[in-house]
């Protein structure tokens, strides 16, 4: 119904298997390695009915444990927050940036983007070979047009992050408005929505009043589990 175009620079929104500073990097005979993963993510990361870890990034951490002799991929269960956390405008999670911390070395299935994350993390080479679209979710007015539409540069609105996730809050930085073939004007304030399940948060926040539109990745309203409503209008901004 809608038509939802995809815009984030190149690096913004690809899809990577490995993140997370991992810190064995200097050690030359690692024998194991672990990383993890949480469970509300598939296909890239889930809990299959008999309780097991699976999704694209244990499919490739296996696969790598099976190919190198002299490397051991533990893959284990891991809240987001200890991997990655929205803190500060963007940071390590607590387990990873404890350098004392031996139980965790890295993270699975997180997006490379630029901004925060690059200058916080390493990253392996992309999983997916296409950019995974990120847009603007905004309610639609009594008038049955959207509050936020895809002609603004955002000056003066209220955007709202998903703590954690991807797309970043600094993201919008890097990418043009296709709609417009210019720049999102900086002058635009960010809240955070935190929360176990922090889509759900943001979504009730938009709801609130608390902000003008979401910055989310677009396939998230195809999450049923995630997103109840749908009273929404998908402004992609990514490339």
């Amino acid at each position: 119904i809608f038509d939802i175009m995809a815009q984030t620079t190149s690096s913004v929104a690809l899809f990577y298997t490995l993140v997370a500073c991992l810190k064995v990097a200097t050690v030359t005979a690692v024998k194991t390695v672990t990383l993890g993963q949480d469970i509300d993510y598939p296909p890239y990361a889930f809990q299959t009915a008999d309780g097991e870890l699976a999704g694209f990034g244990k499919d490739f951490a296996d696969g790598m444990s099976a190919m190198c002799e002299d490397i051991d991929i533990k893959v284990v269960k891991e809240s987001w927050a200890n991997c990655w956390s929205s803190e500060g405008g963007g940071r390590l999670g607590a387990k990873l940036a404890n350098a004392s911390d031996t139980s965790l070395d890295g993270c699975m299935t997180y997006t490379h983007g630029q901004g925060v994350r690059d200058t916080f993390a390493d990253f392996t080479d992309a999983m997916l070979d296409d950019n995974k679209a990120a847009g603007l979710l905004t309610l639609l007015g009594s008038d049955g047009k959207p509050k936020v539409t895809g002609l603004s540069d955002l000056y003066g609105k209220t955007l709202i992050d998903v703590g954690g996730w991807a797309p970043t809050s600094d993201g919008l930085g890097f990418v043009t408005n296709k709609c417009t073939s210019e720049k999102y004007s900086p002058d635009y304030e960010v809240v955070v929505a935190n929360g176990d399940i922090a889509n759900d948060v943001a979504m009730q926040m938009l709801r609130d009043g608390e902000g003008d539109a979401i910055f989310i990745y677009a396939d998230q309203v195809s999450f049923p589990y995630r997103f109840y409503y749908i009273f929404v209008l998908l402004i992609c901004v990514a490339n």
